[in-house]
């Protein structure tokens, strides 16, 4: 179980199971595609952004309407994701009264807003903000690629076992 080559990879085709002789039509390329496309998700994604269930006010709606976006964009937005950004949505509101009352924001609201920015997946597919074709300034540091030791070792003498 595991292990190199388990994971079907290096699989070999049906033509080099036919010259080796270890060919079988129970293992044919056409059976292991089929087993794959079984696996395929086409699940329940929504082809409109809904209008949320609870009410918003005008920061919780623009928050909203930001994160169902970018769901959208990247074809992830069901109805259980729209319930989490309806969630999402509440708590940025909660944030943006509580800093506005001059209150400090809870760790714990903290780190409920980033368990479901986490369960969303909104960091993966979302825009790079930096420059692409801005140098990096770290681009030059580190390591260079020869460490030659400035130390040479003396070379034994040919007889093995004498001091």
């Amino acid at each position: 179980m595991g292990g190199i080559g388990s994971g079907g990879n290096g699989r070999l085709t049906d033509a080099e199971k036919l010259a080796k002789g270890t060919f079988r039509s129970d293992r044919t390329d056409e059976i292991y595609a089929a087993k794959a496309a079984e696996k395929v998700i086409t699940g329940p994604w929504l082809t409109t952004i809904p209008e949320p269930t609870i009410p918003l006010n005008e920061v919780g709606r623009k928050k909203y309407d930001e994160i169902t976006a970018l769901l959208f964009a990247g074809n992830k937005l069901t109805k259980v994701t729209c319930g989490d950004c309806e969630r999402m949505a509440v708590m940025h509101q909660q944030m943006h009264e509580r800093l506005t009352a001059g209150k400090s924001v809870s760790m714990d609201l903290i780190k409920r807003m980033d368990a479901i920015s986490v369960r969303l997946r909104i960091a993966e597919d979302a825009p790079a903000i930096a420059n692409p074709n801005q140098k990096n300034r770290f681009d030059g540091s580190g390591f260079s690629n020869s460490r030659a030791s400035p130390f040479r070792l003396r070379a034994g003498k040919s007889g093995a076992g004498e001091l």
